[in-house]
């Protein structure tokens, strides 16, 4: 489970509502894809918590919430 700042971005063809998640020390920056619902909720920049599993190519996300 990680802790991560994110700021929401604006959509593009492959991904219409995501949020960007600021690198740490142990994640580099990626990109989340939503639901509308979910990203309309979300405040324009915070904390999610996001869960999944590390590997040598990246992070395999298995979920994330607003962290409230």
């Amino acid at each position: 489970i990680y802790v991560m700042q994110y700021r929401k971005e604006s959509g593009s063809k492959h991904c219409r509502y995501k949020v960007e998640i600021f690198e740490t020390t142990e994640l580099q920056r990626g990109e989340l894809c939503m639901s509308e619902n979910m990203r309309n909720s979300l405040p324009e920049s915070g904390q999610i918590i996001v869960t999944g599993t590390r590997s040598q190519f990246g992070m395999v996300v298995k979920g994330f919430k607003p962290l409230r």
